[in-house]
């Protein structure tokens, strides 16, 4: 094994690292589980997302203390992300 470090023969086969002593594993060694992990995902009507955002610019604009139209306008800057738009 001339040329190979002492990490390489006490870590693993030789062809698993590169010149950099960098491991690479295989993709094939993760859990199939991790891979398959589902999400629960919902399609909405073109009315229900109308009536979850005037819940939130109602929501919001109540905390925050402003106008309808104004909180519309921020929550768009904010892409619709209330925890980014309490931040500022």
């Amino acid at each position: 094994m001339a040329g190979v470090s002492s990490d390489c023969r006490m870590y693993g086969n030789e062809d698993d690292y590169d010149d950099d002593g960098l491991v690479f594993e295989d993709p094939s060694n993760y859990d199939s589980q991790e891979e398959e992990e589902e999400e629960d995902y919902s399609v909405l009507s073109l009315s229900e997302i109308h009536g979850e955002m005037n819940s939130i610019v109602i929501h919001v604009s109540l905390v925050v203390g402003l106008e309808h139209s104004q909180t519309r306008v921020l929550l768009n800057y904010f892409q619709w992300n209330q925890d980014k738009l309490f931040e500022k």
